[in-house]
């Protein structure tokens, strides 16, 4: 009888261990192959992985406590399951490669550069010039941005309707300077508007109404102020290669002059290739302005490769700098950058 448990203990625990490897194997390699097809795959690898991993262990079993006489049933039990698993396995294999087309056909890579600024106050005769992003002496980007730009105006929280602010006639050239290239933006006047709102709740919703600058109290928590002088300047294009999202220097666009350019620790590392820096660049700027005025400055490029696997994923380096300014302006300033290169996730 002790025989007999002992064999028993043993053939259920190589049942056991044939149906976890079973398990794994299927549910591992389907999650993997269905990825750029269908998300989650995960909810689908596990139940097959399940059901394959339950068959392989209840066979298993069957055939370590077979009775004597039954070859020829078992010979029949070992073809089948040898048809199954070369059927399984081309079934992988053409689902493997479908998914590999679809993420080779969503596959997208691009580089953006963006210039933005906000004044709370109006300006005469503004002229600001930006680091324009440059890869081994090339300006391509910042050559595009000058002939293509478009730029957006942010309207104001609690603003009483009317037509809006008039459109600002800007005007864009690549100009060159002792600190190198630098995007200049220019315009002969940028009218600025100050709205004042209340916040208004019940139980259930909130919302706000515009009051008069008379009305208006600084020290009243539910009124605010807002203006219409928040621009942003954005190019878009493709590139032809895959972008070199992980060690970006020398052949993909960064802004320029990066001057003691220091690593550092990312404040959010989610990724093992996730490296950051720091540096000092310049920003110029001209124009007449209240005391009062506050202008912040700030660029950006922006290089990404996007592709689907299982919902839209990829990964980029962004490189940025701002500065903010009080006053009226003529000359240049120091303004801090921030690079961040390898987020993402990358294809193996």
């Amino acid at each position: 009888m002790y025989s007999l448990d002992r064999e028993t203990l043993r053939n259920g625990t190589l049942a056991f261990i044939a149906g976890v490897v079973t398990f794994a194997v299927i549910a591992v390699a389907l999650t993997a192959v269905l990825d750029p097809l269908i998300w989650p795959s995960l909810l689908v690898g596990l139940p097959v992985g399940f059901v394959a991993g339950t068959a392989a262990a209840v066979l298993t079993f069957a055939f370590l406590t077979r009775g004597p006489g039954r070859r020829e049933y078992w010979r029949t039990v070992g073809l089948g399951t040898i048809i199954v698993v070369v059927v399984f396995g081309l079934l992988l294999g053409g689902l493997s490669v479908l998914g590999q087309d679809r993420v080779a056909a969503s596959y997208d890579s691009t580089y953006e550069y963006e210039v933005a600024f906000d004044t709370n106050g109006t300006l005469e005769e503004p002229t600001i010039y930006v680091p324009a992003p440059v890869a081994n002496d090339s300006t391509r980007l910042a050559e595009v941005f000058v002939e293509d730009v478009r730029y957006e105006r942010y309207g104001p929280v609690g603003r009483d309707g009317g037509d809006g602010p008039a459109p600002v006639n800007f005007t864009y050239e690549l100009v060159e300077t002792d600190h190198g290239p630098m995007v200049a933006i220019s315009a002969d006047h940028i009218e600025v508007s100050r709205y004042y709102y209340r916040t208004v709740e019940n139980e259930t919703m909130g919302w706000t109404e515009p009051v008069s600058p008379d009305e208006y109290d600084p020290t009243d928590p539910s009124m605010g102020v807002s203006h219409d002088g928040s621009f942003a300047f954005t190019v878009r294009l493709t590139a032809e290669a895959s972008v070199d999202t992980a060690d970006p220097f020398g052949d993909e666009p960064l802004l320029s002059p990066q001057y003691d350019r220091t690593a550092v620790d990312c404040l959010d590392q989610r990724f093992d290739t996730q490296q950051c820096y720091a540096y000092d660049t310049r920003v110029f700027a001209d124009y007449g302005a209240d005391d009062g005025t506050t202008v912040t400055v700030s660029a950006g490029v922006f290089g990404r490769n996007e592709w689907f696997s299982g919902g839209w994923t990829g990964n980029e380096y962004r490189d940025r700098v701002a500065v903010e300014l009080r006053g009226p302006q003529s000359g240049w300033h120091v303004a801090g950058g921030e690079l961040e290169t390898g987020t993402g996730r990358y294809r193996r």
